[in-house]
């Protein structure tokens, strides 16, 4: 199985089961979903590519000051790697996204939080979007270069806060279609498959607010992710004195086929 092939199967599968879950009247939170894909990523078996999953290591009552879910690292060590800063957030009732605009320590908005922390430690800061199959998706809301209308790999998509900024400002803005519509919303698979996202200089999902390079010679190094795992701390070069996010994925993958990364 390849990296793309897996973020196709889970983005596929979280497609399905959340419609299941929809129709038993099941609830299931961006934390659960979360947990079940990481999960997933950490025990696949990949030909060709690491993912490393570690453990949790903010405790739960300094989450809000950090505003990420994960933080996602993509590349390898031949052409370099992108870091994301990812919250997550699932499709509600009426095709709708609670909690675009939650405030959490000291009234601030989650958004501001995630994108400070991005600006902080040059991370691109965007929204992981679970969808159930109910939504009404047409070729409007697919924005994928690789191929059209595979809906279901809009299980997992990825937008930018800008594209959740304009939701939270726009009446009703807050919807599958809205944030859909926009061009850069995408499947979850293009960060690692498509080149237009593997750039070096330039990326059509970075904030003009990131203040470091997004793009790193780099991962968090492999001797570091058993102290990670045994709650001793992050790699300093990535982190500084933050302590960095709940959970760290990374995928080694090879260089997509298409345009060259500039």
């Amino acid at each position: 199985m390849t990296a793309q092939e897996l973020f196709e199967l889970l983005a596929a599968e979280t497609w399905k089961r959340l419609y299941l879950a929809q129709k038993v009247h099941m609830r299931l939170g961006e934390e659960g979903i979360t947990d079940y894909l990481l999960l997933g990523i950490k025990l696949a078996p990949i030909a060709g590519t690491t993912l490393v999953l570690l453990k949790d290591k903010t405790p739960k009552h300094l989450e809000a000051l950090y505003g990420t879910d994960w933080e996602w690292w993509i590349g390898n060590n031949t052409s370099g790697w992108i870091r994301y800063a990812i919250q997550a957030k699932a499709l509600k009732a009426k095709h709708r996204y609670a909690g675009l605009a939650q405030k959490v320590k000291k009234g601030k908005k989650q958004i501001d939080v995630l994108e400070a922390y991005a600006a902080k430690v040059g991370a691109i800061p965007v929204y992981c979007l679970y969808n159930p199959a109910s939504v009404p998706a047409t070729k409007m809301h697919w924005h994928c270069c690789n191929s059209s209308g595979q809906f279901d790999q809009l299980g997992c998509s990825i937008t930018t806060t800008a594209a959740v900024q304009d939701a939270i400002n726009t009446r009703g803005g807050r919807t599958f279609d809205f944030i859909h519509s926009q061009t850069d919303s995408i499947p979850w698979r293009c960060l690692v498959t498509c080149a237009n996202y593997r750039g070096k200089t330039t990326h059509p999902l970075a904030s003009n607010k990131v203040s470091k390079p997004f793009w790193y010679k780099k991962a968090p190094s492999i001797t570091m992710r058993p102290s990670f795992e045994n709650g001793e701390g992050p790699d300093k070069d990535f982190w500084d004195s933050t302590p960095g996010p709940r959970r760290l994925m990374i995928t080694e993958a090879p260089e997509p086929s298409g345009r060259a990364p500039t």
